[in-house]
């Protein structure tokens, strides 16, 4: 019985740690996002040409990138360097 009940408590603190940790990597993403989404707002107010360029290009990149093994954070993918093939912004339409 005493065997049982450590067992239980040994598992209730792996629980409560795993919790902790998980509401902790929510608070971080959340910031992260309200992060990215000041930027982006900061960017498409001052200059919103740029930043479609930009956007389009990172989606493009993104979208010929092989799977990652792991999910990686907005801010990373945000921050990644450009392709040689992307298109830069002269090369747009400026219709």
């Amino acid at each position: 019985l005493e065997l049982d009940l450590a067992h239980n408590k040994v598992k209730l603190v792996d629980e409560q740690c795993q919790r902790q940790e998980l509401s902790h990597r929510l608070q971080q993403t959340t910031a992260e996002l309200e992060c990215c989404r000041r930027e982006l707002e900061v960017a498409r107010n001052s200059n919103p040409r740029q930043w479609l360029a930009k956007k389009w290009t990172n989606m493009r990149t993104s979208a010929a990138a092989p799977a990652p093994d792991a999910p990686s954070s907005p801010a990373q993918k945000q921050r990644s360097p450009t392709s040689p093939s992307s298109p830069r912004p002269s090369t747009l339409n400026k219709s």
